[in-house]
C-alpha cells in the first residue's frame, strides 16, 4: 500500500492501527496484486486483491465497514471471468471461511482462500475442456490455443509418460520410515546452512515496514514445561493471566498468549568503562544487538509476544494426539523456541517415569519435533501437487507453488530464496522442473522454508534434575544439531517470580554459563531474526529519551550503570521509512510523539547532524530526533512542570 493510500485511510472514520497493519501485511505478501482505495472522497475503504497473478482482470473486492472486524467485510468478485457460477463458487467458499473468522481481522485469510479457490477453479476448467468441443474465438473460428494439450490433434503422448498429468513425485512409493529419513536429512542440511549463512532478509509476515510486534512460538512435547516457561517469561500478575500447569499431557489446549521480554544490548546502554568486560562488545559498537543476557549485563528490556501452543507428539502432522491444529497456531510467529525436557524423564507422549529413569533422548526430541513441523507443510503441499503440476502445462510460470506457502506467512521472496538454498534454479526457471521433482527435492525445499520462516532455538528445560547435565552435554556435542541451546529451569524461575525473590537461581550457579534462563532463550530467538531498532531522542547533545525507554511494562528506571536510559528504543520491521517510524512513535504502545512530521535528524558517527528524507529506509541503531507540528508529550510535560514551578 502506497503512502497516499495510507494518508487517505488515516483521514477516514475507519482509522485503526490494526487495520493499517493488516493492509501492510497484505501488501508484503501479495505485493502488486493488492490495491487499496481510501481517502477523503473514498469511504468506506476498499481492498481489491487480484485472484490470479497471471491474470490482471479478476479481483476479490472487500469493502471495509466502520465496525470491522466486529462486522465482516462485504465481499464481491469483479472482472470479465466473474460470471454467476464463478462468483457463487468463490463467495460460497469465503462465506464458509467467515464462519470461523467472526470478530477477528480476516483480510489476509480471505484473500489467500479466494486465490486458492480461483486457482482450483482454473485447473478444473482446464481439465474439463473436451477436445470435441473446443472453445470458439470471437469470430467463431476454433482457437487451437484453448484446447487441452492432452487432446491436441497429432499429440500421441501416453499419459503415463506425461509428467504434467503424472508428476514424478506422486509416482514414488515411500514408507513412513523413508519419508522420515528424508525429512531429517533435509532439516539437518538446512539447519547447517542457516547457522553458517544466516539470511540478511527479515523473512516474516508484515515485512513492508512499520511497528514490529515480535512473536515467539513455544513448541515441544507434552509436559516438557512450555507453560511453566511461558509463566516465567511473562510474569503474570493474576491467576487469570497464568498458563495452566499440571503433571499430565495436553494441559494446554487453546494457545496461551502473553508478553515477555528480551534483552537489548547496545552501545548507548554500555559505557566505555564497562564495555571491555563484556565479550564481543567494544566501544565502537554502534548498532543494537539483541543478545543473550549474562550474569554481568541484562540489557534494556524489549517486549516480545509469546505464544504457548499445545504439546506435539510423534505423528501430530497426521492427526495423532491433538492433531496439527496447534501447528496452525504457530503461523504468526517470527521464531520458535523448542522447549526440551533436558532431564529425559518423560516419554514422547509426555508421561513422566520419574527422575531415576531415562525415558527419552533430548537430542532426538528436537529432531522429531522439527520433523512434525516439516511434515505438516510437506503433507499440505503433497495434497496439492497434482494441481500445481497440472496448471504448469498451460502456464509454464504459474505461481501456484509459491502461493501454497502464503498460509504459513511466507512471502514469494522467501520461497524463492529457499529454492536457491536447496540447489534449485532461480524462479521462474524452477517452475519448469516441478513436475520432475522427486520427494527428496521437495523435502529439501520445505526444510529450507522451515528454517527461513521459523528460526529455531532449543531451550533445555528442567536443568535442576541430575540427569540433565549428561543429556545437555550430549546434545551440544551432537554434530547433526545446529541450533543454539540455552539451558534453563523454568520452574525455579517461575517460583522466584511468584515469591518476588529474583536473583540467579541455583541451576544457573550449577552450570556456570553466561546464557541461562527463559529471557536468554527469548533474546537468542529474537537475535536470529533481528528487527530494526532506532533510538528517538529529545536532544542530540544529551541523547535524553523522547519518551519511555521502551514499551516494556517492567523496564527498570535506570540503565545498568545507574545513569538514565539514553534514547527511546523503538522496534521496527526492517524496511521502515522515516515517515512510518514517526507514525509508529505517535501510536500505542509508544505514543510519545504527536502532530505531523516536519523534520527528522540523525546523529552521524562523527557527531554531526544529518537531515533525513521522509522515504529513507532506516538503519539499525539510528539515533533520531523528530520535529513535528505539535509539541511532543515530553515537551508538554516539561512545560507543565515549568508552569507549576512559576
Amino acid at each position: 500500500m502506497d503512502a497516499v493510500a495510507k494518508r487517505g485511510l488515516q483521514n477516514t472514520a475507519a482509522d485503526d492501527v490494526e487495520l493499517l497493519e493488516e493492509f501492510d501485511a497484505l501488501t508484503a505478501i501479495f505485493a502488486e496484486d493488492v490495491e487499496v482505495h481510501a481517502g477523503d472522497n473514498v469511504f468506506p475503504p476498499v481492498v481489491r486483491v487480484r485472484l490470479k497473478s497471471d491474470d490482471s482482470s479478476d479481483f476479490l473486492r472487500a469493502e471495509i465497514p466502520c465496525d470491522y472486524p466486529t462486522a465482516p467485510p462485504r465481499l464481491d468478485v469483479e472482472g470479465p471471468s466473474a460470471g454467476p457460477a464463478f462468483c457463487n463458487r468463490i463467495l460460497g467458499v469465503l462465506n464458509n471461511e467467515l464462519r470461523d473468522l467472526a470478530g477477528i481481522p480476516c483480510l489476509f485469510q480471505l484473500a489467500s482462500v479466494a486465490r486458492e479457490a480461483a486457482l482450483e477453479e482454473g485447473a478444473d476448467d482446464d481439465m474439463a475442456s473436451p477436445a470435441s468441443a473446443p472453445a470458439p474465438s470471437i469470430d467463431g473460428v476454433h482457437d487451437p490455443s484453448s484446447i487441452d494439450d492432452d487432446n491436441e490433434i497429432g499429440d500421441d503422448r501416453d499419459d503415463g509418460d506425461d509428467l504434467f498429468a503424472n508428476p514424478a513425485l506422486l509416482s514414488e512409493t515411500l514408507t513412513d520410515q523413508e519419508e522420515d529419513a528424508m525429512a531429517r536429512e533435509a532439516l539437518e542440511r538446512a539447519a547447517a546452512a542457516f547457522s553458517t549463512n544466516p539470511p540478511s532478509e527479515f523473512y516474516a509476515r508484515g515485512n513492508s515496514g512499520g511497528r514490529c510486534d515480535f512473536t515467539v512460538g513455544l513448541v515441544g512435547k507434552p509436559s516438557a514445561g512450555k507453560s511453566t516457561f511461558f509463566n516465567a517469561a511473562t510474569e503474570p500478575t493474576s491467576e487469570a493471566e497464568e498458563a495452566k500447569v499440571a503433571a499430565y499431557p495436553f494441559t494446554t489446549i487453546d494457545p496461551n498468549i502473553g508478553v515477555g521480554q528480551c534483552a537489548l544490548r547496545t552501545s548507548l546502554d554500555i559505557s566505555s568503562s564497562r564495555s571491555s568486560s563484556i565479550p564481543n562488545e567494544g566501544a565502537s559498537a554502534g548498532v543494537p544487538r539483541l543478545a543473550v543476557p549474562s550474569k554481568r549485563f541484562h540489557g534494556r528490556p524489549m517486549p516480545v509476544i509469546i505464544k504457548d501452543v499445545a504439546g506435539l507428539v510423534p505423528g501430530a502432522c497426521k492427526g495423532k494426539g491433538k492433531g496439527n491444529q496447534f501447528l496452525n497456531d504457530l503461523c504468526d510467529a517470527h521464531a520458535l523456541i523448542v522447549v526440551i525436557d533436558a532431564s529425559g524423564t518423560a516419554t514422547n507422549d509426555g508421561v513422566s517415569v520419574g527422575s531415576d529413569e531415562s525415558a527419552s533422548n533430548p537430542s532426538e526430541d528436537i529432531k522429531w519435533l522439527l520433523v512434525e513441523v516439516h511434515m505438516w507443510i510437506y503433507g499440505n503441499l503433497l495434497a496439492k501437487w497434482a494441481t500445481i503440476c497440472r496448471r504448469l502445462r498451460h502456464r509454464p510460470h504459474d505461481d501456484k507453488f509459491l502461493l501454497c506457502f502464503t498460509g504459513y506467512g511466507c512471502s514469494g521472496d522467501l520461497v524463492k530464496a529457499a529454492l536457491l538454498r536447496a540447489g534449485m534454479p532461480r524462479w521462474p526457471k524452477a517452475a519448469e522442473q516441478l513436475p520432475s521433482w522427486t520427494a527428496r527435492d521437495l523435502h529439501a525445499v520445505v526444510a529450507q522454508v522451515v528454517h527461513l520462516r521459523f528460526p529455531i532455538v532449543a531451550a533445555c528445560n528442567k536443568c535442576d534434575i541430575a540427569s540433565a547435565s549428561t543429556h545437555l552435554a550430549a546434545l551440544r556435542e551432537d554434530p547433526s544439531l545446529h541450533y543454539p541451546t540455552i539451558p534453563c529451569c523454568a520452574l525455579e524461575e517461575w517460583t522466584a517470580v511468584k515469591s518476588k525473590s529474583g536473583g540467579v537461581n541455583a541451576a544457573h550457579r550449577q552450570f556456570g554459563v553466561e546464557a541461562f534462563g527463559v529471557r536468554a532463550a527469548l533474546s537468542t530467538a529474537v537475535s536470529l531474526r533481528e528487527p530494526t531498532i532506532i533510538f528517538v531522542v529529545s536532544d542530540h547533545d544529551t541523547q535524553h529519551a523522547a519518551g519511555a525507554p521502551t514499551p516494556a511494562s517492567r523496564c527498570p528506571p535506570q540503565a545498568p550503570d545507574g545513569s538514565p536510559w539514553l534514547g527511546s528504543a523503538v522496534m521496527l520491521i526492517p524496511g521502515t521509512t522515516t515517515e512510518n517510524a514517526f507514525k509508529v512513535c505517535c501510536r500505542p504502545p509508544y505514543n510519545f510523539l504527536d502532530g505531523e512530521l516536519v523534520r527528522a535528524e540523525e546523529s552521524t558517527s562523527d557527531g554531526k547532524r544529518r537531515v533525513m528524507a521522509r522515504d529513507e529506509i532506516l538503519r539499525n541503531g539510528s539515533v533520531i530526533r523528530f520535529a513535528s507540528t505539535k509539541k511532543s508529550r515530553w515537551q508538554q510535560q516539561q512545560q507543565h512542570r515549568q508552569t507549576m514551578a512559576e
